[in-house]
């Protein structure tokens, strides 16, 4: 009988553990990790091109047979069948390289998970599982053959040194014979955005500079590293339970979909419900704590880095999406230089400093962007359409003025916007003596309270069902241990749960009267979403459609249900809005809301940035039952209905849509949409002449203004020559800035 195996360190040979310690204590370090991780990005970017790893990263995904765990003897189904159909990579002399690389990544992938356990002379559970498929293979099998197959296609000493290979260049992650480039790319083709909470252990001398990263906030680069989905085993391994002072215990944490990950867990020969993380992380927190021994221990939460965070630190080439997709020119006052709208390409037959790259992700990375906004205005003001940047020894590099804007893009500034508040500019009016400053989030801002309630998770366990479901979703009326009722409903997913508790916070900052929407858990951990029982409510729309007064109230928040594109509003039979104690009419179940329909398929580009909804919700052929509270309302009542959107910035949105939707892809399209859509509905009321969500707009320059070029100081504070209006760019960069992911 085989007993079952666990890869803690007193069960790995020496030189095994050794070499696994000395790789764990270089993990995240830039220097061994983020080369690696940045060609295999760039390699996955493109499509990784062998089918068969392709083929295989699909096998790992879909597998769903039972875990090793259940099992006494015997490796799980799953990665049973994957030795099978995989194995002939190894066997068959004749196999293509597809298929020896295919399996190379497989044999690699099982090699990391048994971490040196098993060679091939002991029973073990890989070992019985190695036998079998070569049997199979081949019609019949010997016990030596097992043991020289171990020999033949590696170790986890080989792993480990093909990796070191790849970072000192002498093995390429491209290679059809890179034993942990095979590994590498199939990780990368497997990962996803995890669903669940992950979790690293590890023991770091006290003097490594691993820590200093940590408590400095540098950027982390894990290059498919084991996470467990077991905290406590987190901690086991990060020695954490020990007093041993000369090491630091840290406990990495990635909260769910911040981060990608290969879950491993189907094909493991182990209970470790692991999963191998990779990509580059920020750190979001770190608690520093002792133990009963005084032994240090870091609790470190990271989530992967943005396109942009990796750009900007130099971590990713790849900026193209980063640029706008279509680059104005707008006709300028007379003496302006009108920009070239093509995107920047390097100048050729210019001469720069032999260490400055004439790249716009190069100037991104080595220059303030609010010195960047400044530069690029005078630059187009002055005529010259040239911007001097300083540069080592005190020297100075001229570059195009398309240079500087692509480098602002990648920033994040949205060049177009600026292009025209340039243009619209009257040139012979003096700038303002008072220095504008950028607009900051107050402490006592409601999006913070909002978000802190949004974010607290509730523990539904021991709720009683007492009451039957109401519309399409699975739910019904709950109540908890004190008696306190709740309409419960089971979300299609994480994300469908997110897009509703964002829908009903942003009515909240708006002051539109609405069901307030929670998260918690229940019994079997599925996240569900509540909200609190409506004391004394009716559901009593359709008698209310001819009382003036309680259609006044509900027309007040007209423009934020066209702005969130909750088509679903009223409800198909009038059950979307109730009445409470005070016969206020309340907005419940926004699941219709941004992202999603009512019956939870998404919206796709039906949600767009036009506001179509200002027409649809109020049109009795496209909408009868938002119409028929809608469809009287004035011009006039529909914009000031609108001006409630100038409560909310851009950075509030950018705020709430963060402090929500987990999705980092998701997030970011709801925040472009909702930007452009508030702006839209703005423009369509004449309000953004009302907007004072920036300090700064149409900001011009005296006529006695310097015209020469102005040279810009790169982070390091090498010396400026650039006049008192940094404030002012400061102020221009926050008002023409996009999303920051």
């Amino acid at each position: 009988t085989v007993e079952m195996q666990t890869p803690l360190l007193d069960a790995i040979d020496p030189d095994d553990a050794e070499a696994i310690a000395r790789a764990n204590v270089d993990v995240a370090l830039v220097d061994t990790a983020s080369s690696v991780v940045s060609e295999l990005l760039e390699l996955n970017r493109s499509g990784e091109p062998n089918p068969k790893i392709v083929e295989l990263a699909a096998a790992i995904r879909n597998a769903k047979g039972a875990s090793a765990g259940s099992k006494d003897e015997k490796i799980s189904d799953d990665l049973q069948k994957l030795l099978d159909d995989y194995i002939g990579g190894a066997l068959d002399p004749d196999a293509s390289p597809e298929d020896k690389q295919a399996f190379q990544a497989l044999w690699a992938t099982i090699t990391a998970l048994d971490e040196g356990i098993s060679d091939g002379v002991e029973e073990t559970r890989l070992a019985l599982g190695v036998f079998d498929a070569i049997k199979k293979y081949n019609g019949s099998a010997e016990w030596p053959e097992v043991q020289e197959f171990f020999k033949k296609n590696g170790t986890i000493n080989d792993l480990i040194r093909s990796k070191q290979a790849l970072v000192d260049g002498r093995e390429s992650i491209s290679s059809d014979t890179s034993f942990a480039g095979a590994f590498f790319r199939l990780m990368a083709e497997s990962s996803r955005y995890n669903q669940v909470s992950l979790y690293r252990g590890i023991q770091v001398p006290n003097d490594s500079p691993l820590l200093d990263k940590i408590k400095n906030g540098d950027v982390l680069t894990f290059d498919a590293r084991s996470f467990s989905m077991d905290q406590n085993l987190a901690r086991v391994f990060s020695g954490g339970l020990n007093s041993v002072k000369d090491k630091t215990a840290v406990v990495f944490t990635i909260r769910p979909n911040k981060g990608r990950s290969v879950d491993l867990n189907k094909i493991s020969p182990f209970e470790e419900q692991e999963h191998r993380v990779l990509g580059n992380f920020k750190i979001v927190a770190v608690k520093e704590s002792k133990n009963s021994g005084g032994k240090t221990i870091l609790e470190v939460e990271i989530e992967t880095l943005s396109k942009r965070d990796a750009v900007l630190a130099g971590l990713d080439t790849d900026y193209e999406n980063l640029l706008m997709e279509t680059n104005e020119s707008p006709e300028m006052p007379e003496g302006y230089h009108k920009i070239d709208p093509a995107r920047y390409e390097s100048r050729t037959d210019q001469e720069f400093p032999e260490d400055f790259e004439d790249k716009p992700d190069a100037v991104a990375r080595g220059y303030e962007r609010d010195a960047l906004v400044e530069s690029f205005r005078a630059a187009i003001e002055d005529g010259s359409g040239e911007v001097i940047l300083d540069w080592d020894d005190e020297k100075e590099v001229t570059v195009a003025v398309e240079l500087v804007r692509d480098a602002l893009q990648i920033q994040g500034i949205d060049t177009n916007e600026l292009l025209n508040d340039i243009a619209n500019a009257d040139p012979d009016a003096k700038a303002s003596d008072e220095k504008a400053e950028a607009v900051e989030q107050s402490a006592d801002n409601p999006v913070n309270s909002i978000l802190k309630e949004a974010n607290t998770e509730y523990d539904m366990q021991g709720w009683k069902k007492v009451g039957p479901q109401l519309g399409s979703n699975e739910g019904g009326f709950y109540e908890d241990a004190e008696g306190n009722r709740y309409y419960v409903k089971k979300p299609k997913s994480d994300l469908h749960a997110e897009n509703e508790l964002l829908a009903a916070a942003l009515y909240k900052l708006l002051g539109i009267n609405a069901a307030e929407i929670r998260i918690g858990t229940g019994e079997d951990g599925v996240k569900m979403t509540f909200s609190p029982d409506i004391i004394d409510s009716k559901q009593d729309l359709q008698e209310k459609l001819n009382d003036p007064e309680y259609l006044a109230k509900l027309q007040e928040g007209f423009a934020i249900d066209a702005w969130l594109g909750n088509w679903d509003v009223a409800g198909l039979a009038f059950d979307n809005v109730m009445s409470d104690g005070d016969g206020n009419p309340v907005r419940v179940d926004p699941g219709g809301a941004l992202l999603f329909r009512a019956m939870g398929k998404p919206k796709g580009s039906l949600f767009g940035n036009d506001v179509n909804e200002l027409d649809s919700l109020r049109d009795p052929n496209m909408n009868p039952q938002s119409a028929a509270i809608f469809g009287s309302m004035s011009e006039e009542q529909q914009k000031e209905s609108a001006r409630k959107l100038l409560a909310i910035s851009n950075d509030d949105i950018d705020s709430m849509v963060d402090g929500t939707i987990s999705d980092p892809e998701a997030a970011q399209e709801v925040k472009d949409k909702l930007k452009a859509r508030r702006k839209f509905i703005l423009d369509r009321y004449d309000l953004l002449g009302e907007d004072s969500s920036t300090l700064v707009e149409n900001l011009d320059t005296s006529e006695e203004q310097d015209k020469d070029p102005e040279a810009v100081s790169t982070p390091e504070g090498k010396s400026v020559e650039i006049d008192n209006r940094l404030d002012t760019a400061r102020s221009w960069a926050e008002e023409y800035a996009l999303d920051e992911n």
